[in-house]
């Protein structure tokens, strides 16, 4: 395992005079579930955005694999990102929305099919191919957005707040399967979540923000759960 797989260091982003992240430093082990948490505001989205190249650094260094990526553009970085929102197109089927990321990869027909249907299989959609985002659950959506994400194998995954529309009972599905994705293909995952209970069961470290700033870097179970309530209530 690279124990510096992810390295974020003394990363700031500024818009004007507001300092959405703050001078902050932390490292990520190859295949962990590591997870942001924080109240809105706090940075956390502006970090992924940052890792992800739809936002670029005011001051800092970002390196993935020992490569420096912090000025690289989004198709560049071996990354993808499960949005909040879903991201899913209204105007395609689930497979097409699928199939979508892989396009301009110049795989065969009969790659894209298998890879299709691997990954509908492992987000438990199949028999869903030809339905509509407006046919879908939230919780369906989110796994289409899953599959999306993960059907290029990028080295690291990003989902930013993946449950934050969603019931408690959806919450722990998509959080599962996010978990069974980095425990079986060792995908490094970094996932935003503002609900303490969820990132400490589902974590294997967690550091928190507030302001823009990391107030703790923690194993989950080092966490306390009672004293981040407070904090963050």
């Amino acid at each position: 395992m690279n124990s510096s797989f992810i390295q974020i260091n003394e990363i700031s982003k500024h818009f004007g005079s507001v300092r959405a992240v703050d001078n902050v430093s932390f490292q990520i082990h190859e295949g962990e579930f590591f997870s942001l948490l924080g109240p809105s505001g706090c940075g956390k989205t502006t970090l992924l955005r940052l890792l992800a190249g739809f936002e670029f650094p005011t001051n800092g260094k970002l390196l993935l694999d020992g490569i420096d990526i912090t000025s690289l553009p989004p198709d560049k970085r071996p990354t993808n990102m499960v949005f909040q929102n879903y991201a899913i197109f209204p105007h395609i089927n689930v497979e097409k929305n699928i199939q979508f990321g892989l396009r301009k990869l110049g795989l065969s027909k009969e790659e894209i099919e298998k890879r299709v249907k691997d990954v509908l299989s492992l987000v438990k959609l199949e028999g869903y191919e030809e339905r509509f985002s407006s046919q879908l659950s939230g919780g369906q959506r989110q796994r289409v957005g899953i599959a999306r994400a993960i059907i290029k194998k990028p080295l690291l995954l990003l989902a930013d707040e993946p449950v934050a529309s969603l019931d408690p009972k959806s919450s722990n599905l998509i959080l599962s399967l996010l978990k069974k994705i980095n425990q079986e293909f060792g995908t490094t995952i970094l996932c935003n979540l503002h609900q303490v209970d969820l990132a400490k069961k589902y974590s294997d470290r967690v550091v928190g923000l507030i302001d823009g700033k990391i107030i703790f870097d923690e194993k989950s179970s080092n966490i306390n759960e009672a004293y981040l309530k407070e904090i963050y209530s």
